[in-house]
């Protein structure tokens, strides 16, 4: 049954509760923005509300706005533009604002713009969003990414497309801060940005442990060019590498270098872990796989050359090459006829043929990369196709087999006599101990291996090198009891072993960053952190992040710009 007390609202009703409505919304939307509107140097006049969030109409009320270029201020207006910009969330929906702006003359007859456009305090020319909502996209964009930070920025009513946070942090990193606040005391190292293949370069500072650059290079000039832009740096800390302390040197020479304590005790490591693997007889007696050098690799090329074609070419290619021979040694005309056996008009005509009419197309080819062949060869390359992949195409497989086809039958026998002797049960190792049980020993003096104990029975010197590494470590952890690096050279090179005393060759040319080690308290330990940093950064993005977007990632991620 239908309610009579029901009254029904006519048309001016609804229209009046409609506009109260929207009166009372402004005011609302009024008192949120209306400390921002002040300093921000706008008047709200007008809102649109959509299905897609809040449209605002302001206009700027600056009243002589100053020429940017000339800073003259002036009040001749030459026309109206609008400005549409992306805002932040207003009452938890998307916003846009759309300024009217001036576009004003300028009255200085020497500025060199006729016009400008009146500037506004939250937003850069030309840009699309206030200066609020561009630093969130920088920050979300340099922590995550582009993907994520998309969705964040949706989640903080803010429309953002994967693309644009890309672009937005890849452009941060095409050049490295010049600007960036730095202690003074910082650490180099390297990095894989592939491995293998292609290699870059970190500087972090040792107190804000912030990453200050990122090379795309190990040890490019830029590093150098880097540390004079920097001459506040008073201490690098760095690895063994003799590049970097060159480059440190010659860009800061009063600066001070630390070698890290963790890399000059490893490389001692790697040196006496041999010594001792031959010393308990751990080392295989197998032969390696033989090689022939440059010169030889050279001439089994020339002789595959010289058997190439039918018999009567043969004969005038092997004249051809021997006759040059021995005009390049001054032997005359005659005796070359003599000595080839045959008439001396043929030894002239040899001369003064062109060898395009001498050789075959193929020998030709041939010749061209001999010496490129020969250096593959040498360096530890036979089969012919690696070596067709390391021409890069410059010669087809099939005068690579002809061109070392000699070559590749002499070293046949000669691998397989090295198989046959390394098959030999008496030249295999018998029990093995690992290099962590040598290192340990090396390092300590303790251990539980019966070879590494039974070494003071058959080896009267190992007592000596054991305690000179043991002095070495406590020096570099600056142990009060350990000897300065004076004495310790001296351990090292009365120890009658050779690879410590190479060791200590390195240890000379680096003496006064190696002193530091255990003068001062810095080491490279925040390089590794940093470079595992980064590493997670490459793999967060499956490892296709560019140079450009990995160095904004790491110099940024935790300081990113607000302007």
């Amino acid at each position: 049954m239908k309610n009579k007390n029901k009254t029904t609202r006519t048309s001016t009703q609804c229209k009046d509760t409609s506009k109260y409505s929207n009166q009372q919304f402004f005011r609302k939307l009024n008192a949120s923005i209306k400390d921002k509107c002040k300093t921000s140097g706008i008047v709200l006049t007008d809102f649109i509300q959509t299905s897609s969030g809040i449209v605002l109409h302001a206009i700027t009320k600056n009243r002589l706005p100053c020429c940017p270029y000339c800073g003259e201020p002036s009040h001749s207006v030459h026309d109206y533009r609008y400005r549409k910009l992306q805002y932040t969330e207003i009452l938890s929906q998307n916003s846009k604002i759309i300024i009217t702006c001036r576009r004003m003359n300028c009255t200085n007859d020497k500025c060199s713009k006729k016009t400008f456009m009146e500037p506004l305090k939250f937003a850069r020319p030309y840009a699309r969003s206030v200066d609020e909502v561009a630093s969130r996209m920088k920050k979300e964009s340099l922590k995550q990414p582009s993907r994520l930070a998309s969705q964040t920025l949706a989640s903080q009513h803010i429309k953002v497309s994967s693309s644009t946070c890309l672009r937005t942090a890849r452009s941060l990193g095409k050049e490295n801060p010049m600007d960036i606040a730095c202690s003074g005391y910082v650490a180099i190292d390297d990095l894989a940005y592939r491995k293998g293949h292609k290699y870059m370069c970190a500087i972090a500072d040792h107190y804000t442990r912030r990453v200050l650059a990122m090379f795309d290079t190990r040890y490019g000039p830029e590093i150098g060019e880097w540390f004079k832009m920097h001459p506040q740096i008073k201490l690098v800390s760095r690895d063994g590498s003799w590049a970097y302390a060159s480059i440190i040197k010659e860009a800061l020479p009063d600066a001070e270098q630390v070698s890290d304590h963790f890399h000059l005790d490893k490389g001692l490591g790697d040196h006496m872990v041999e010594v001792i693997q031959k010393m308990i007889c751990q080392k295989k007696n197998t032969l390696p796989y033989p090689y022939p050098s440059l010169d030889e690799a050279r001439s089994y090329i020339m002789e595959d050359l010289y058997e190439m074609g039918e018999i009567k070419h043969r004969k005038r290619v092997r004249n051809y090459f021997a006759a040059r021979h021995m005009q390049e040694e001054g032997i005359p005309l005659k005796d070359i006829a003599e000595k080839l056996n045959v008439k001396s008009q043929q030894v002239y005509n040899l001369f003064n043929t062109n060898i395009k009419k001498i050789l075959s197309n193929d020998q030709m080819k041939i010749l061209r990369q001999t010496p490129e062949l020969a250096r593959i060869i040498s360096s530890g390359s036979i089969a012919p196709t690696s070596i067709e992949k390391k021409m890069d195409g410059r010669l087809c497989s099939k005068l690579i087999c002809k061109a070392t086809k000699g070559l590749r039958d002499r070293y046949k026998i000669l691998r397989q006599q090295v198989r046959i002797h390394n098959k030999d049960p008496k030249n295999k190792k018998g029990t093995k101990v690992t290099a962590k049980a040598i290192r340990k020993y090396i390092m300590t003096g303790m251990t539980t291996s019966e070879k590494l104990l039974k070494l003071k029975q058959t080896q009267p010197n190992i007592d000596s090198i054991i305690q000179t590494c043991i002095s070495f470590r406590n020096m570099v952890a600056g142990k009060e009891d350990a000897p300065d690096i004076d004495t310790w050279l001296k351990l090292a090179y009365n120890c009658n072993c050779r690879k410590l005393a190479s060791f200590a060759e390195y240890i000379t040319r680096d003496k006064e960053a190696i002193k530091n080690t255990y003068l001062t308290n810095y080491s490279n330990g925040i390089m590794e952190g940093t470079v595992n940093k980064i590493k997670a950064i490459k793999r967060s993005m499956f490892n296709r992040a560019s140079v450009e977007l990995l160095r904004a990632k790491a110099i940024y991620g935790g300081y990113y710009p607000l302007n």
